[in-house]
């Protein structure tokens, strides 16, 4: 029997948790989302999470940050592409830089761990016999990613060369904000300017019923609340939230189209 692997380029397909405490993260993200969690069973292969929804889905996992990392807790992003090598090689010639060469993993998909000239990370991925739906995120399910940047305009290149996004402004263009597109004309993540001495950094959101019942939770289980409240026209609102390890991640009330 063959799977049908159906492949959404320039997508984001998985989210990832590097942290200094998988156990307590566990308890956090279960507590905070309502995520359940079962171990990865891949020989050979360091100690991996998954990450499942409340309604059964696994969309992302949790590894614990190797020794000696100097990183801190962080959460990263997996985009869909066609080719990871060559993926790597535009990276590299965009000017990005190569923290994961390109590997393999046996019976899941090859991937590799770019950052754009800036710093914003993300991993370039192509699925082996998973499937790759582009249905609505259901609730606790990851359902979108924003880029802010000390260089927008580089960004702009940088993402179209390696994973062929283009962008279009978002509102007014004197606001600064921008939607990236994927190959296939739908939207995939949105990109503005870093505040002022704030680091180039991707931001993945959490779909929740109810934004300050979340940010409660949040603050229940130990995380922090950043910012309480963002509203977004048209769309719905966010949080920005820390977890006790130090990942931030935002969590979104969508108006019913969109999360």
């Amino acid at each position: 029997m063959t799977t049908t692997v159906t492949q959404i380029l320039g997508k984001f397909v998985w989210r990832e948790l590097m942290t200094s405490d998988v156990e307590a993260a566990k308890k956090f993200y279960g507590d905070a989302f309502g995520w359940t969690f079962k171990a990865g069973t891949l020989e050979g292969a360091p100690a991996y999470t998954e990450i499942g929804t409340p309604d059964g889905k696994f969309v992302g996992g949790i590894m614990a940050l190797p020794e000696g990392q100097p990183a801190p807790p962080h959460w990263s992003g997996y985009v869909s592409v066609d080719d990871v090598d060559a993926a790597v090689k535009r990276a590299e010639a965009a000017g990005g830089r190569v923290y994961v060469q390109p590997m393999t993993i046996e019976t899941v998909g090859r991937f590799a761990v770019i950052a754009d000239p800036q710093g914003g990370v993300t991993a370039p991925f192509k699925y082996d016999g998973m499937e790759s739906g582009d249905e609505m995120p259901g609730l606790g399910a990851f359902c979108w990613d924003s880029l802010t940047t000390s260089d927008v305009a580089g960004a702009k290149a940088f993402y179209n060369t390696v994973y062929g996004w283009t962008t279009e402004a978002f509102g007014p263009d004197e606001a600064g904000v921008f939607v990236f597109k994927r190959p296939d004309g739908n939207q995939v993540a949105s990109l503005s300017t870093a505040p002022e001495g704030m680091p180039t950094a991707w931001l993945t959101y959490v779909a929740v019923a109810d934004l300050e019942a979340a940010n409660v939770a949040v603050e229940k289980a130990g995380g922090k609340v950043f910012e309480r409240r963002i509203d977004i026209p048209g769309i719905g609102a966010m949080s920005i939230v820390q977890d006790p390890q130090g990942a931030v991640i935002s969590a979104f009330q969508g108006n019913g189209e969109h999360c």
